[in-house]
């Protein structure tokens, strides 16, 4: 028996797959704080890719954009936020998604646009709280589980959207380049680091999304390899130690994003 038409959306299942994956991370924080912080960042972020559309277009749409840029947000930004600062997160995101354009295409990555300057602007740091509590030392049947569930994400990003290579190229060449930083190889930190959960997390989730990413195969390679390579020569540079210093780089990974979708926006 086939579905009906909207569950067989790409975004509409990656929603349910990352409702699955908050689930998983709710015994990470008292409850009610968790669900506080759901609550805001989807209601304020539907909220305004809504009032965004209607105010230009005067059209009323379903937003599962919002939705997973809501989503997305509510496993980053750490539970005990203020309000304030969530719901600043949220407009920055969809004021990129709607307004940071160039020759009609969408430059940046919402969620990782929205969070970083917010998090600059409130002198936050991203804490990837929702993914990154996993741990691949210890792991016993349930935490496999979970574990599992985090890469159901590739289903989507990199089965049905076709962006498994850009997302393999990245943990690979980042899995790597980080044996360089570190005093001696090994295997095992080689293995962590190919499956550290926040990693995966941003390889399969935040690093492929269609508006923001390469179609193409080969430009894929090149977009991920970029991105490993941004975030090692900021690692090396003094020029991190520079931006943390003054409040500027809330979180590594986005900022690497970031640059990427800049230099690739016209592959897509």
């Amino acid at each position: 028996m086939r579905l009906p038409f909207i569950f067989r959306l790409p975004k509409v299942q990656l929603i349910g797959i990352l409702l699955l994956i908050f689930l998983t991370a709710l015994p990470q924080y008292p409850l009610i704080t968790s669900i506080r912080l759901f609550i805001y960042t989807v209601s304020f972020t539907v909220f305004f890719d809504l009032l965004i559309t209607w105010t230009g277009k005067k059209q009323l749409f379903v937003p599962f954009g919002g939705l997973v840029t809501g989503i997305i947000l509510s496993m980053l930004i750490t539970p005990d936020a203020s309000v304030v600062y969530i719901v600043a997160t949220a407009a920055i995101a969809i004021l990129s998604k709607h307004y940071l354009r160039i020759s009609g295409k969408q430059v940046f990555n919402p969620a990782g646009f929205g969070l970083f300057v917010s998090s600059i602007i409130f002198s936050q740091h991203v804490t990837w709280w929702g993914v990154a509590f996993q741990s691949v030392s210890y792991l016993n049947s349930i935490q496999f589980l979970v574990f599992l569930i985090l890469l159901l994400p590739l289903l989507i990003t990199g089965y049905r959207l076709r962006r498994f290579p850009g997302s393999a190229t990245f943990l690979v060449t980042y899995a790597f380049l980080s044996q360089f930083l570190s005093r001696g190889w090994s295997w095992i930190s080689l293995l962590q680091n190919l499956l550290n959960p926040t990693l995966i997390f941003f390889a399969i989730v935040m690093l492929p999304e269609p508006k923001t990413s390469p179609g193409k195969i080969k430009i894929q390679f090149w977009y991920g390899l970029a991105i490993a390579a941004i975030i090692y020569l900021l690692t090396l540079s003094n020029l991190s130690q520079f931006l943390t210093s003054h409040g500027l780089l809330p979180d590594i990974l986005l900022l690497a994003l970031l640059i990427s979708n800049l230099c690739f926006f016209k592959f897509k």
